[in-house]
């Protein structure tokens, strides 16, 4: 971690830790303010958000920039054409911060290439327990696609490595189920019943088809049987 992220990260965990010591509701403290309308009067707590007004990193081949939330989008490009880059979507106020511009929609600004501030964000760094990202489904766009890649399965291969797993392990198996269960729900299904470790059911996981996936838990397979007669293992405990 550089500097300038262990710096960022010893921001955030202030804030957080500020956000937890009471209940209620919870407003900004900030340096500036573009709010056209009256804001709603009542008591609220102000979480100080003055300090996060950095941009950490600018990353022209990617397209790509790492940014404090309160930081400016007059700071913001200045940052970003030194590099000599701008920002996808430039609001027309020069003092809105990108946290204000993604959360109130950029004052309705947008790019007909890019859309919305909000579309062009990859990533947002929450206080909450859950990470919250712009995610791109399409390479899995056949996962919706019913039984979709079956016939490219090597059911053959398939067979034999449940096999050799059954007899080393002194497992029995359904084979009557198991020869009338289509392609699809029997890799899928052993996929998710495989005794193996977290690397290899994330690999069946992001498994672009339905061949690949069996072929890689074919192999998986295989590799523990191999492991299993050197070791002289008697199978699963």
């Amino acid at each position: 971690m550089n500097a300038a992220a262990a710096a960022h990260a010893r921001r955030v965990e202030a804030l957080a830790s500020e956000l937890a010591r009471a209940g209620g509701t919870v407003g900004l403290a900030k340096g500036t303010s573009n709010l056209f309308r009256d804001r709603a009067s009542g008591e609220r707590r102000r979480l100080d958000v003055r300090a996060l007004t950095n941009v950490l990193t600018v990353d022209a081949a990617a397209g790509l920039v790492d940014s404090e939330g309160m930081v400016t989008y007059e700071a913001l490009t200045d940052a970003c054409l030194a590099h000599g880059v701008m920002p996808a979507v430039v609001p027309q106020l020069k003092t809105i911060t990108l946290g204000g511009a993604v959360a109130g929609v950029g004052i309705e600004s947008s790019s007909h290439r890019h859309g919305l501030v909000h579309e062009a964000v990859e990533e947002l760094e929450v206080l909450t327990a859950y990470r919250q990202c712009k995610v791109d489904f399409f390479t899995y766009v056949d996962d919706f696609t019913a039984r979709m890649g079956e016939d490219e399965v090597d059911r053959e291969a398939l067979r034999k490595a449940l096999a050799g797993f059954l007899k080393a392990n002194k497992l029995n198996a359904d084979w009557d189920g198991i020869e009338k269960a289509p392609n699809e729900a029997l890799v899928n299904a052993l996929a998710m019943m495989s005794p193996y470790g977290p690397a290899e059911k994330q690999a069946m996981l992001e498994a672009p088809d339905l061949k690949t996936r069996a072929e890689i838990l074919i192999a998986v397979t295989e590799m523990d049987l191999a492991k299993k007669r050197t070791s002289g293992d008697t199978g699963l405990q």
